[in-house]
């Protein structure tokens, strides 16, 4: 049976945007996993591996000097693959949500995937700058970086949704956000809470095993010294993998938010379905 199209350009409340983006993930599941094995399948398991590699040694180093290079080089690739995968990853879901939006039928995967890697760079340079902006407004008052927090990631949507540069697409998140600063603030944290909470499920095994070995490798730390800890790798591994793929139905959400706010100042999503029904009877 054919699942029914979700109407994306619509106002919505916290519960929806949250309720709605899981509903989305599910009702695309197969269109989102040819993506994913298509566009993101290398980097997330270069990203998982080197999470495992990551968990297996340093954790259980207890030499007096020991030799951190691996591990520096370790969290240096890490850190690499995982701005790799992010900013591929926004590119293609968010592309797929606007072909989706615009209520293309039958969704063309490669045309996404060359979309969501055109646009790769440009999110990254947008987090560049986004970065720069809070830490300053952070660096003045505390207030001013959380303030300007909010339309910068409103931006980042629109600079997807809208093929925006990245001046242009800072200055439609303010423009989306003015006069829906508090709702939007506090969707987003809503939003944030939800997603954190599941996130720290998955981690949750991660913590205890930690603190478990922590007190058993104590005890024995010249027979553990210089290990592998192969339970920390899996376990690991397991929580990232999960992690890394709950972030796609955030940024889902992300992007209802954006639709949420562009249905409240323009009611775009409403125009479309009036023009649709005046096409149908005729």
């Amino acid at each position: 049976m054919e699942n029914q199209h979700i109407q994306l350009k619509a106002e919505r409340s916290i519960s929806a945007i949250i309720s709605d983006s899981f509903k989305f993930a599910r009702s695309n599941f197969e269109a989102l996993k040819s993506l994913f094995i298509k566009g993101l399948l290398i980097p997330f398991i270069i990203l998982i591996l080197l999470s495992g590699i990551q968990a297996a040694y340093t954790p259980i180093n207890f030499s007096p000097d020991p030799d951190i290079t691996p591990f520096g080089l370790t969290y240096f690739l890490i850190m690499v693959a995982s701005v790799v995968y992010m900013v591929l990853m926004v590119g293609i879901v968010l592309n797929f949500v606007k072909a989706y939006a615009n209520n293309t039928r039958e969704i063309d995967q490669p045309t996404v995937i060359i979309q969501g890697r055109n646009v790769a760079l440009s999110l990254l340079g947008y987090v560049v700058v986004m970065v720069i902006l809070v830490a300053l407004g952070m660096i003045l008052l505390i207030l001013p970086g959380i303030f300007i927090y909010v339309p910068l990631i409103v931006g980042y949507v629109a600079l997807v949704m809208e093929n925006k540069s990245i001046k242009a697409a800072i200055s439609r998140g303010f423009q989306l956000v003015k006069g829906e600063w508090w709702v939007t603030f506090g969707t987003l944290l809503g939003v944030s809470i939800v997603f954190g909470i599941i996130s720290f499920a998955f981690q949750l095994p991660v913590f205890v095993y930690g603190m478990l070995r922590g007190f058993g490798v104590a005890e024995e730390v010249s027979a553990s010294a210089g290990g592998v800890d192969i339970v920390a790798a899996v376990l690991t591994m397991v929580s990232a993998a999960l992690t890394y793929l709950l972030y796609i139905v955030f940024i889902i959400a992300l992007a209802l938010i954006y639709f949420d706010l562009d249905e409240k100042k323009g009611s775009t999503g409403l125009l479309e379905q009036i023009k649709h029904l005046g096409k149908e009877e005729i």
